[in-house]
């Protein structure tokens, strides 16, 4: 008998080329963080279109899977601001977009998120979709961050909610984990905010700026 994750792949999502040779490109490089899961990439795709965010911002580009996803669900009207930390990631990444025929709707910025993030803030941006998914022991600093420059109605959305259910586990004490356990008491409690955390994926958590 097949297990939900199965099943759901199987019946509402399939096979992504895209994804397998990212994520095998990946591995060669021994690169540890991980791509979004299939379903947490449809996930996105459908919020993109119901919100009809047209300003996307995403913190942590790695392979470019999710940022292309995100390009994709704009429908060739909108943009995608993407930050990155490491040049050779970034250029990996703007490369698979060129080859899915949305690099010139994304704009991959390289250098620390939080600088960046105070970059755009002076600069005036703000977006109505905002997509975290980078070192987790600065997700609450990515938090306070990106509320700044988010949109009246924005959403805010986080992967790793769960990271692979260690949060539930009191004896890991690992930066990470306190990292991601620290990040969602604060965004479920934030009265700036309503927010969810669906069990997809690796856990994606998803707010909406009131």
């Amino acid at each position: 008998m097949m297990n939900v994750k199965e099943y759901v792949e199987r019946l509402f999502i399939g096979e992504d080329a895209l994804h397998t040779s990212i994520s095998k490109v990946l591995q060669e490089r021994n690169i540890t963080p991980k791509s979004i899961s299939l379903e947490v990439a449809k996930t996105l795709r459908l919020l993109v279109k119901i919100a009809g965010a047209k300003k996307i911002l995403e913190v942590g580009t790695l392979g470019g899977f999710s940022t292309i996803n995100f390009a994709k669900a704009l429908d060739g009207v909108g943009s995608v601001t993407s930050l990155e930390i490491d040049p050779e990631l970034a250029q990996f990444a703007q490369s698979n977009a060129e080859t899915a025929g949305v690099g010139s709707q994304i704009n991959i910025r390289v250098g620390h998120a939080l600088e960046s993030l105070q970059q755009l803030r002076e600069e005036q941006e703000t977006f109505d979709l905002i997509f975290i998914d980078a070192d987790k022991e600065n997700y609450t600093n990515y938090l306070d961050a990106v509320i700044k420059i988010a949109q009246p109605n924005a959403l805010i959305i986080a992967d790793n909610a769960l990271w692979d259910y260690r949060v539930l586990d009191e004896n890991d004490q690992s930066e990470a984990t306190i990292g991601i356990r620290s990040f969602n008491e604060k965004i479920a409690n934030d009265s700036r905010l309503e927010t969810m955390l669906l069990t997809i994926g690796d856990g994606l958590v998803i707010a909406r700026l009131k």
